[in-house]
C-alpha cells in the first residue's frame, strides 16, 4: 500500500512535470518565432508603446547582468551554476509532500531555468522579445521563461512570508 506521503510526492511530481513540459514547450515555440520573425526587424508596439515586441539576444542573466564576463565565466555561472541550482529545485520537488503551492513555485523556476538554459546551450545566448512600461519607466527585455522564474521567486517569497507569519502567530499563543 502506498503511503500518504508517497501519494503526495507522486501528485506533486505529476504537477511539476506537467507545468514544466507545458511552459518549456510554449517558451521554446515563442523563442523560435521571435528568432525567425523578429530578428533584424524594427520593434513594434501596442497600446501606445506600453508593450513593445523587440528581438534581443541576452548573453547575461536578468537585465543582462554578467553579459560582460568572459565566455568561460558565463559558461560557469549561467550553464553549470544554473544546472546545479535546477537540480536542487528538482530534488526539492521530488522530495516534497508539502503544500502544492511551493511545488508550483519551484516548477516555475525550473521551467524558466530550463527554457533559458536550452537557449544558452544551443544558441550561446537567451532570446528575449518583449518589454513593457511607460515612456520614462520601462522593464528590460524579457521572455516567457523570465516571467516563469520571476513568478516562481515571488511565490516562494510569499510562501516564506506566510510561513513566518503563521509561526510568529503560533508563538504568541
Amino acid at each position: 500500500m502506498v503511503s500518504d506521503r508517497r501519494r503526495k510526492q507522486r501528485r506533486n511530481l505529476y504537477l511539476a512535470v506537467f507545468l514544466n513540459f507545458f511552459l518549456i514547450i510554449i517558451d521554446q515555440i515563442v523563442k523560435v518565432w521571435a528568432y525567425a520573425d523578429l530578428r533584424g526587424k524594427n520593434p513594434f508596439s501596442y497600446l501606445s508603446g506600453t508593450i513593445v515586441i523587440e528581438y534581443a539576444e541576452n548573453r547575461g542573466a536578468f537585465l543582462s547582468l554578467g553579459a560582460g564576463l568572459s565566455e568561460g565565466g558565463r559558461l560557469a555561472i549561467f550553464v553549470v551554476g544554473v544546472f546545479f541550482i535546477l537540480l536542487f529545485c528538482i530534488y526539492s520537488i521530488i522530495r516534497s509532500s508539502h503544500f502544492t503551492l511551493s511545488v508550483v513555485a519551484l516548477s516555475l523556476i525550473v521551467a524558466g531555468g530550463i527554457g533559458n538554459l536550452i537557449d544558452r546551450i544551443f544558441r550561446g545566448f537567451v532570446v528575449d522579445y518583449i518589454h513593457m512600461g511607460f515612456p520614462n519607466l520601462r522593464t528590460g527585455v524579457f521572455n516567457i521563461a523570465d516571467v516563469a522564474i520571476s513568478t516562481g521567486i515571488i511565490l516562494m517569497i510569499f510562501i516564506q512570508y506566510k510561513s513566518g507569519s503563521n509561526e510568529s502567530e503560533a508563538a504568541k499563543k
